[in-house]
Parts: structure tokens; C-alpha cells; sequence
């Protein structure tokens, strides 16, 4: 009977610990005959747990990450955890029946939770999707001790973007002769690479053509918008002209140098043209979105330039340092012109009054000067008409 009333006892016993178990950790430490029940409360050890969220990004270490970038994520601590007020480095968080809550992370920062049991079961998920980034993993599962630092890595990468708002345009220019037949132009367009080497992008070859008078305009709008920009960097090019051995031609071989700026500043994913800085004979502008390149190139013919000062002036009229004496018998103006006849088309020359003014008289008069000018120089020679001392054209006998 004894025995029936002791396993009795024992069942009661079991049954009143479990159904209390909810409220109480407890466990036997002890059994006495008769029996004695001692029951000492259940203590955890406290352990914290670090989040870090890191940012992989190509830009430069003192780049200022925007402050819309956030990671949110969600902290399921489970049911042992539900309505609990949770302490943590961004302050104190109360979890929902399920004993979750979201905590958002900003880049390259650290969440420390407080206060948690030591070996217990906790989930981690990533809730955020951003345009341009790429995630290490989704969600963690851990057990929870000191020594718990979990790194979630977020890796930017921006999608590419082709330079269809870039026009760049062009000129040849010729001086001190027309376009002729045999007339070719090349014009070079290079970029530099990772190697920093300028590779040929594209070549435009310009030919005289009588039914076209622009022929000597050019652009590179095509191969520029097709130019497919995928790096956050600054893009050099340079655009130059290729001696085509034209002779007696002295050709402008400068190198313009233009250079494209591509940021993300505002890091959504989509790159964009920063600002295009040029060099030299190159010149930006900007029309709303649209930036306009212009270059020009002016080719010079090279003219072999006779020494004025010994220009044969024939029988009446002598040459002396800048001054033309001329005799009595030789003194209008058309006899005078007349001896520069030979120095062909390329120079042209007229008479001047003492007051700069174009010669209208039909004599000559001391004073009066003769410009000549050649491949853009000018040449001036000042007139002594002999026996002019008033400078008035007429011999006198006042003179």
C-alpha cells in the first residue's frame, strides 16, 4: 500500500513540474526517504552578439556614402523572446509575439545586441534590396555566445553606361590658299587604357569633293555613343590629325586632350557623366543633358617669303633701307604699282596717304607710304617724291 501511495506521489509530482514549467525552470537536486523535494530556480548566462554590415564600393576611402543607404534586417530571437523589450546598441527594441524585430543598419557600422542567453538558436535575414548591390548571403543562423560577429557584406556594382549624350565635332581649317583637288585630312581619335597606352578609337578621313564644300567638317558622334562607360573613373581621350604629307603644308599637329568624369554620387545603381573637362583647341559646352564637344585643326601653307628690302625696283625708282625714292619723270601712282606686278598672287599691296587712308590722288607725294603684305605680314615703305619738299605732289619752285 505503501508503495501504491510513493509512485502516487511521484506522478502528482511530475505533473505539477511540467505544467509549471512554463513559468518556472526548475529541476530535482535531491530525493530523501521519505521523499523531500528541493527545487532551485534555473539561471542563464547573458551573452551579446555584433552585426556588422560592411560596404564594398570602388570609390576612394574619403567618399561620403550617402545617408539614404541603409540595411534593414530582420532578428528573429524566438518565441522564448515575444513582447520582450531588447536591448541594443541603436537603443531599446520591443519584439512582436513572435519575438522578432527589424533593426536597420547603416554601412560599415556595428549592431551589438545585449543581454541574450548564452546557446541559444537566433535567425538573421537581409530585408533590404538596393539598385547596384550585390549581397554575400541572405539571412545567418547562429548560436549565441561572446564570441559572435557576424559580417554581412553588401558589394556595390553599377550598371554601365554608353556616352549617347556626347557629341563630339570638328573642323579642318586652311590658310593662305583654297581647298584643291589632291587635298586628304586625317583625323585621330584614342583612349587610354588600364595601361595608361592611347589605342586608336576611330580614324576620319577627309577628302576634297566639289559637291560637298563641308568636307572638311567631321564627327566622332557615333563611335562616342556606342562608347560603353562601366567604371566608376575619369575616361581620358585625346583626338590629334595624321600628317597626310600634303606638300608645302605645315599641318597642326596639336594633341587635345578631353577627359570623362563617371560617379554614382548618389549610389542608386545608374552611373552618369560627373562633368567632361577638355584641353587645347577642344571645347565643351552643355545643352541640358547634352554635352557638346567642338575641336578645330588649321593647316598653315608654308610660303617662302622674298626679302622685301631687295625687291628689284627696276630704272626710275631706288630701293634705300624702308624708304622708295622715286624720280620726277616716275611719280604717278599707276607707274609706280606697276613695278610690283612680279610679285605674283600671293601678295597685295596699295598706296597710303600720311594719314593711313587708301591713296586717291593720282601723284605721288612725299609723306605717302606703300604697304605691302604677305602671309598675314605687313611691309610698309614710306615715299619721297624728289623735289617734293611740301609733300603736296607738285614740283614748285617754292620747293
Amino acid at each position: 500500500m505503501k508503495r501504491i501511495k510513493k509512485i502516487i506521489l511521484m506522478i502528482f509530482l511530475l505533473t505539477t513540474l511540467f505544467v509549471n514549467s512554463i513559468y518556472t525552470i526548475a529541476y530535482i537536486v535531491d530525493i530523501t526517504n521519505p521523499i523531500t523535494n528541493i527545487f532551485k530556480p534555473y539561471s542563464f548566462t547573458e551573452a551579446t552578439i555584433r552585426i556588422t554590415k560592411k560596404l564594398l564600393h570602388p570609390y576612394k576611402d574619403t567618399y561620403q556614402i550617402p545617408s539614404n543607404i541603409e540595411f534593414t534586417y530582420q532578428i528573429n530571437l524566438g518565441s522564448f523572446y515575444q513582447n520582450k523589450l531588447i536591448t541594443t546598441s541603436l537603443g531599446n527594441y520591443q519584439t512582436n509575439e513572435m519575438g522578432i524585430i527589424n533593426l536597420t543598419i547603416k554601412p560599415n557600422t556595428e549592431l551589438i545586441i545585449y543581454d541574450l542567453e548564452e546557446g541559444m538558436e537566433i535567425k538573421i535575414s537581409n530585408l533590404t534590396e538596393l539598385n547596384g548591390f550585390t549581397f554575400d548571403k541572405k539571412e545567418e543562423t547562429l548560436i549565441v555566445s561572446n564570441d559572435n560577429n557576424i559580417e554581412f557584406t553588401a558589394t556595390y556594382n553599377s550598371k554601365s553606361l554608353k556616352g549617347e549624350n556626347i557629341s563630339l565635332n570638328g573642323i579642318v581649317n586652311l590658310t593662305n590658299r583654297q581647298y584643291q583637288s589632291k587635298d586628304k585630312f586625317k583625323i585621330l581619335l584614342e583612349y587610354q587604357n588600364s595601361n595608361k597606352e592611347w589605342i586608336e578609337l576611330a580614324t576620319k578621313e577627309l577628302k576634297y569633293s566639289l559637291e560637298n564644300p563641308e568636307f572638311n567638317k567631321f564627327n566622332f558622334n557615333e563611335v562616342l555613343n556606342n562608347y560603353e562607360f562601366d567604371t566608376l573613373k575619369t575616361y581620358k581621350f585625346r583626338i590629334s590629325q595624321i600628317n597626310t604629307n600634303l606638300e608645302n603644308l605645315k599641318y597642326d599637329m596639336t594633341i587635345n586632350n578631353f577627359e570623362v568624369n563617371i560617379t554614382d554620387n548618389d549610389m542608386d545603381g545608374y552611373i552618369e557623366i560627373n562633368n567632361i573637362t577638355s584641353s587645347n583647341n577642344l571645347i565643351v559646352s552643355k545643352k541640358d543633358d547634352k554635352y557638346i564637344l567642338d575641336v578645330s585643326f588649321t593647316n598653315q601653307e608654308i610660303i617662302e617669303e622674298e626679302n622685301l628690302e631687295y625687291i628689284d625696283l627696276k630704272d626710275n625708282s631706288l630701293l634705300v633701307d624702308d624708304k622708295i625714292i622715286v624720280k620726277n619723270e616716275d611719280y604717278d601712282i599707276k607707274t609706280i604699282l606697276s613695278k610690283f606686278n612680279g610679285l605674283g598672287s600671293k601678295y597685295t599691296y596699295n598706296l597710303y596717304d600720311k594719314f593711313n587712308n587708301i591713296q586717291k590722288h593720282t601723284l605721288i607725294r612725299t609723306s605717302d607710304s606703300l604697304k605691302i603684305f604677305v602671309n598675314q605680314n605687313e611691309y610698309k615703305y614710306n615715299l619721297i617724291l624728289l623735289g617734293d619738299v611740301s609733300g603736296d605732289g607738285e614740283i614748285t619752285p617754292l620747293d
